[in-house]
């Protein structure tokens, strides 16, 4: 039978002090039967403070969870529809997680990702210095050889965050990528209305109540429309959540477009957000325009060629990874070189050799795997097969 497991990742934080985490938490757990397993995570933040904020530690233990639940369902012979959300350092996570089940046979696993801004919390410069790829951005930054990653929806706020560079993975060629430029900031674009005493958060009731940013953000409106539609496409038993969530929203809004015409009002002004990627892309928002993105556009049913505000922008140059191990290689080299050659009096010829040695080392796969072992230790690319019986090699799968 088919098994569809939805998991949600939290950011940094608890996932009982985020509204939109909590109602889908909530309401999912209402809807678990036998063929929906709903599995939810707390931030990074709360389960590893020190280690998990600065260097993510403790994902890859939140990932080797849901792993297991996968390798319990695919051994005893289900198809596994795996759907995950993550927000923030959670986008991190599903893209880990996803990256772990790369081997394994697209026929027993399809894997389906909407990731919320997704961070690694790495400055920019900080992959530039990482041999090793023990860094969020340069370990979740290939993603190509994932053989059961289907579909792919990434939403990425125009607006930089100190700290929180987005990160642009490189995908399968299979696979189906949607990347959006949302309006607003991070967090910003993710909550939905403001905390009360309760789970279920205040609604807005007016249009004062709809443009008051303290009350509700038409930014995470349209996140949170693009997330629902994405997940209930892909099986996610999520029916009937933004009933709960938004009640008598369409009384002030007819739906994405107006929120996406108040959201173009409110964000006025050119800036450029950088992040991780491999080809050094980049967003880039106009200072005002009739439409925020294309999908403002389409929704506005304009089909001239009106250029929209917001674009991913990739320069025609660019440091590559290969280009960068060559450069620190050669920094440590030549600094190695200068220190032996000028320190002792050994000769220019064996200092060096000791300084190309020692780069080497450094960047070594016994040196990657010793540092991966210690940042992330339940890290671990899978490999796992359907326990098929001898007398039954009629079901079609194939394990190559």
């Amino acid at each position: 039978m088919k098994k569809y497991i939805t998991v949600f990742f939290n950011g940094t934080g608890h996932a009982k002090d985020n509204p939109s985490f909590l109602a889908n938490w909530l309401y999912a757990l209402r809807q678990e039967n036998e063929s929906q397993l709903f599995m939810n995570f707390d931030g990074i933040g709360v389960v590893n403070p020190l280690m998990g904020t600065i260097f993510g530690t403790g994902m890859d233990k939140q990932c080797q969870e849901v792993i297991e639940k996968v390798r319990e369902c695919v051994e005893a012979g289900d198809e596994v529809v795996l759907n995950v959300y993550g927000h923030s350092r959670g986008g991190i996570s599903a893209l880990m997680l996803a990256k772990q089940l790369s081997n394994i046979n697209p026929s027993q696993l399809s894997i389906h990702l909407a990731l919320h801004d997704p961070v690694p919390g790495n400055l920019l410069i900080t992959p530039y210095f990482d041999a090793w790829e023990i860094s969020l951005a340069n370990k979740m930054m290939d993603l190509s050889m994932c053989k059961p990653l289907k579909k792919v929806l990434a939403l990425y706020p125009h607006q930089p965050l100190m700290f929180h560079a987005p990160l642009f993975p490189n995908y399968p060629e299979h696979c189906l990528v949607d990347e959006i430029i949302l309006p607003g900031c991070h967090a910003g674009a993710q909550y939905q209305g403001c905390h009360d005493d309760e789970w279920l958060c205040k609604k807005p009731e007016t249009d004062k109540d709809f443009l008051n940013p303290d009350f509700y953000n038409p930014e995470s409106y349209i996140a949170f429309e693009e997330i629902l539609t994405f997940l209930k496409n892909r099986n996610s038993s999520l029916k009937d959540l933004e009933s709960i969530w938004y009640p008598g929203v369409n009384k002030n809004l007819v739906g994405r477009e107006d929120a996406y015409e108040i959201a173009n009002r409110n964000f006025q002004g050119s800036i450029k957000r950088h992040g991780h990627s491999m080809t050094g892309q980049y967003i880039y928002t106009k200072d005002s325009g009739p439409y925020f993105n294309i999908e403002h556009q389409r929704l506005s049913k304009d089909y001239s060629s009106k250029v929209t505000r917001s674009k991913f922008v990739f320069p025609a140059w660019f440091i590559t990874n290969s280009v960068r191990d060559f450069i620190i290689g050669i920094i440590f080299a030549t600094g190695f070189t200068a220190i032996t050659f000028f320190a002792s009096p050994l000769g220019l010829g064996l200092s060096v050799a000791i300084g190309i040695s020692m780069a080497a080392l450094t960047m070594s796969p016994i040196a990657k795997k010793a540092a991966e072992m210690f940042f992330y230790p339940h890290y671990q690319m899978q490999d796992f097969k359907a326990k098929v019986q001898e007398d039954m090699p009629s079901l079609g799968m194939n394990y190559a």
